[in-house]
């Protein structure tokens, strides 16, 4: 019973260790993302480590952070209206991504009251378009 015992703390002894040797091979990225065409930051890209659950998303600065593996790193950034890059990291530890917009894939988007997005295209019912202007002429009062 008692190597029983002993075999078990090991076991979560030695868990344990590999877990803190594994999340000491990180290193964190930071950088900044920026318009190509006037150099103005961008909010909102995300900012996603390749092959891994892991990610994040810059600031209204356009100033992200990220923890990756010392080795292999590559980065995927991308923002609905911009063409998606992906970069491999290597030694750098700081990355100024300018990206580009990407017109063509620019389109309608519906968004319905489930959350599902669709083209309207590819409804098959009605779609109406509805401009701020008409939302505030809309409004009523309410006591």
């Amino acid at each position: 019973m008692r190597t029983h015992k002993q075999l078990k703390w090991l076991l979560l002894l030695g868990g344990i260790f590999i877990h803190f040797v594994g999340w000491s091979q990180e290193r964190t990225v930071t950088g900044k993302v920026t318009d190509a065409k006037d150099g103005s930051a961008l909010p909102g890209v995300g900012v996603l480590l390749k092959g891994a659950a892991k990610g994040t998303s810059t600031d209204v600065n356009g100033d992200f952070s990220i923890a990756v593996p010392e080795v292999g790193s590559v980065l995927i950034f991308s923002m609905m209206g911009m063409k998606t890059q992906t970069i491999e990291v290597g030694a750098q530890t700081n990355l100024l991504v300018s990206m580009a917009e990407d017109v063509k894939n620019l389109g309608d988007v519906v968004v319905t009251a489930l959350g599902i997005e669709k083209s309207t295209k590819g409804l098959g019912y009605s779609a109406t378009k509805v401009t701020g202007g008409e939302l505030v002429g809309s409004r009523e009062n309410n006591m």
